[in-house]
């Protein structure tokens, strides 16, 4: 950072980070970092319809050029008609995390069912992954 640009948040009594603090510190609950890591995997992976970016190549090989590339748009798709849903819901809602937007939007219980089905996808990805390296 420039001296310019620090001298403002020195005298305001902001911290000043270096970058590598910056970029691999820890990530707390609601910050941009957070957002972005979030944002990233909901992109890439964490959907209902696909398991990411990954699997690209072996969704040619199965179906062929042609099929393969029609899959891969539709899930491109599905993905950007989700993650606008996303925002859209948090700007309305004001809330931080997702649990939080559906726990506003639809309750207590549909926030810890929702958490639960979040982490039951994750440890099926992680099952199939593992199952799919080792085989």
């Amino acid at each position: 950072m420039h001296r310019e640009l620090q001298e403002p948040l020195i005298t305001s009594g902001a911290i000043v980070r270096s970058r590598f603090e910056r970029s691999f510190g820890s990530i707390s609950p609601g910050s941009l970092r957070n957002s972005i890591y979030a944002l990233t995997s909901v992109g890439l992976g964490a959907s209902i319809f696909h398991s990411g970016s990954l699997t690209f190549p072996m969704i040619l090989q199965q179906s062929g050029v042609l099929l393969g590339l029609l899959i891969i748009l539709c899930a491109g798709l599905i993905s950007l008609v989700e993650m606008n849903a996303v925002s859209k819901a948090v700007e309305c809602t004001r809330q931080k995390t997702f649990t939080g937007v559906i726990r506003v939007m639809l309750g207590d219980t549909a926030a810890k069912v929702s958490s639960w089905l979040i982490f039951l996808l994750l440890l099926a990805i992680l099952c199939f992954y593992e199952v799919l390296s080792t085989s």
